[in-house]
């Protein structure tokens, strides 16, 4: 009698038998979190001034953690809607309290987007959790690119949509292009006969434009939904909240879906005491950012190899390099070797401690293949150790920040976020350093 053949019964067996096919095909977002956790961060896009206010023991000791948190935040809410009210007049049923913007987006997906069936929009260069959380969804992606300059393509974009189209994003200050979006453009969008979805506006870093935000635009425009975050300018990406603004309709549906207590007391807590300090802190803090921002294009724009930096309405830049990046590109296409700590949506370089190829993160193949391409290319003379060694020193001295030539519009492009006055100078000290050792 033959032997039957025995099941795969290896956890890696069971996992991959029976989970979603797009799930077992996602790329996983990447950031720079995930290899690098000390030195000079400036790759995240965060306030490293730090938060406007946190609670203090005794505010601590009183929130009853043995008790469940509120599920729907109504303090925090009328706190959140006090600092933004200014030109609108919102309710707490306008608003949705979610695990930074990220589960919000996850959220709109599962609510409005069929699996398998219905699609998004989004406008790179853009946020790479959109398509994260798509793919995990199993929802379409339609990708209309912006201009040059950084520009919604309003005809383009609406004619990319059909009737499968539940959301179209769009990123306002842009990641990574750092530029607001005129509110003209929204309308556009959101009155267009073209289109019947929602359009959901990215606001993460509204607090360093001088373009207002859109919740201004919720009462007149049912079909918007606002995403804003704690994370950026009031300093709290540790705590993770954010925020959804739109028609109670659908808040309702949002809180319907989401977990009974998403969001545990002391997040809550450390938000509520944050928004106390708008005028005495927050207003500060950003303010010095914003001058820092000025002091690091200027100086940006001094240096002769780097040939374009970009107006900025966030807490960073993008600016583009003159050649360094480029030639070593052209020499080995399959391999990525920056002079920074390259971080890319499906994958990461740092080649002294990892190596990646342009086929998507596999440990398989980079533990396997890459070593065999390292050593071709030393056999053609195309690479060298010193290659290598000075590819690498940027990150080795400490310094972090995030690479988005492989974005459409953005060859060449390095992202840097603003941080305090000692960083920056040591960015730009060890940029320059690390040019003229490359180019020498």
């Amino acid at each position: 009698m033959a032997e039957e053949k025995k099941a795969d019964c290896s956890p890696e067996g069971i996992a991959h038998k029976l989970a979603r096919p797009n799930i077992l095909a996602l790329a996983p977002y990447r950031c720079a979190r995930d290899d690098y956790s000390s030195g000079i961060l400036l790759d995240a896009n965060e306030n490293p001034i730090g938060p406007t206010a946190l609670p203090t023991q005794s505010t601590t000791n009183s929130l009853s953690l043995e008790r469940y948190p509120d599920p729907y935040q109504i303090t925090l809410k009328h706190k959140y809607l006090q600092f933004r009210n200014a030109s609108t007049q919102l309710t707490p049923d306008n608003v949705f309290v979610g695990v930074g913007s990220d589960e919000a987006i996850d959220l709109l997906m599962r609510i409005f987007c069929v699996p398998g069936v219905d699609n998004i929009v989004i406008t790179p260069p853009t946020y790479g959790m959109y398509k994260v959380s798509a793919a995990v969804n199993d929802v379409e992606v339609i990708k209309v690119d912006l201009t040059p300059d950084f520009d919604v393509r309003v005809n383009e974009t609406l004619a990319a949509t059909n009737a499968n189209t539940k959301l179209l994003f769009i990123c306002s200050p842009g990641n990574p292009t750092a530029r607001a979006i005129p509110h003209s453009t929204i309308i556009a969008l959101a009155t267009s006969p073209l289109y019947n979805g929602y359009i959901v506006v990215d606001e993460a870093y509204i607090d360093f434009s001088p373009v207002a935000s859109t919740i201004s635009l919720l009462s007149s425009y049912p079909n918007i939904i606002v995403l804003q975050t704690l994370s950026k300018a009031f300093g709290l990406a540790g705590i993770r909240c954010g925020f959804a603004l739109s028609h109670p309709d659908v808040i309702q549906l949002m809180n319907n879906v989401k977990a009974p207590y998403n969001m545990n007391s002391l997040t809550t807590e450390v938000a509520i005491n944050a928004l106390g300090n708008v005028e005495d802190v927050l207003k500060v803090n950003v303010q010095t950012l914003l001058e820092q921002r000025e002091v690091v294009m200027k100086e940006l724009e001094k240096l002769d190899f780097v040939t374009k930096v970009y107006p900025s309405d966030a807490n960073f830049v993008l600016f583009r390099l003159e050649r360094f990046a480029q030639e070593v590109y052209k020499v080995v296409r399959v391999l990525f070797l920056y002079w920074f700590v390259v971080f890319e949506d499906d994958g990461v370089l740092f080649l002294s401690q990892k190596v990646n190829t342009h086929y998507g993160r596999c440990e398989k193949l980079v533990f396997t293949h890459i070593p065999l391409l390292i050593e071709s290319l030393f056999l053609t003379k195309k690479i060298t150790p010193l290659h290598i060694q000075k590819n690498t020193q940027m990150a080795d001295g400490g310094v972090v920040t995030r690479y988005r030539g492989n974005e459409v519009h953005c060859h060449e492009c390095i992202r840097v976020s603003i941080g305090q006055e000692h960083e920056n100078q040591e960015f730009l000290k060890r940029l320059v350093d690390t040019y003229q050792k490359l180019s020498s």
